[in-house]
């Protein structure tokens, strides 16, 4: 699913930027 593919990489993102 193209929508469960943003969330993904806004959930990965969001992950990088607290361990960041």
């Amino acid at each position: 699913n193209y929508g469960l593919a943003i969330t993904k990489t806004a959930i990965h993102q969001k992950q990088m930027f607290w361990m960041g």
